[in-house]
């Protein structure tokens, strides 16, 4: 996942596509499906299915979301992108270790990969920076991850 300055979000999907019972057109229509309906909900054009492939048996797919609520909604995954002080407004468990009001905070559920657009400076448990902006996920059973960037 990457998020951008602007708080947009890029989903990244690659998935093993050889099983024989797999339909490369009927996955496509149903994604396609949902993601129409979201926008309905949102009266313009949140999300978007920018790449969908099928190569070598591995689909490649990138989703394009306007901001984290809507990922939220489409994923029912938890994703907030803010400043900490929002963040604690908002009713998350931020720890005063974490606080910075001019720091921005990725809080997210899904045991995902995750570039920000600017240096990281914290990260939770179960999570390991993989450069001064990625961070991977070490520990799959965590509930909830953390992030801070400048």
């Amino acid at each position: 996942m990457t998020i951008d300055k602007n708080g947009a979000v890029q989903s990244y999907i690659v998935e093993d596509f050889t099983a024989s019972y797999y339909d490369v057109e009927e996955l496509r229509n149903s994604v396609l499906e949902d993601i129409s309906y979201v926008n309905e909900q949102h009266e313009q054009t949140a999300i978007e299915l920018t790449k969908y492939e099928v190569v070598e048996g591995v689909l490649k797919a990138i989703i394009e979301y306007q901001n984290a609520d809507v990922y939220e909604d489409f994923n029912e995954e938890t994703l907030y992108v803010g400043l900490w002080d929002e963040a604690l407004d908002e009713g998350y468990d931020v720890t005063a270790e974490m606080e910075n009001d001019n720091y921005r905070i990725v809080i997210f559920s899904e045991p995902v990969d995750v570039k920000v657009p600017k240096k990281i400076v914290y990260v939770s448990d179960g999570l390991q920076k993989t450069s001064s902006k990625k961070v991977t996920v070490t520990d799959k059973e965590k509930e909830i991850y953390y992030i801070i960037y400048e």
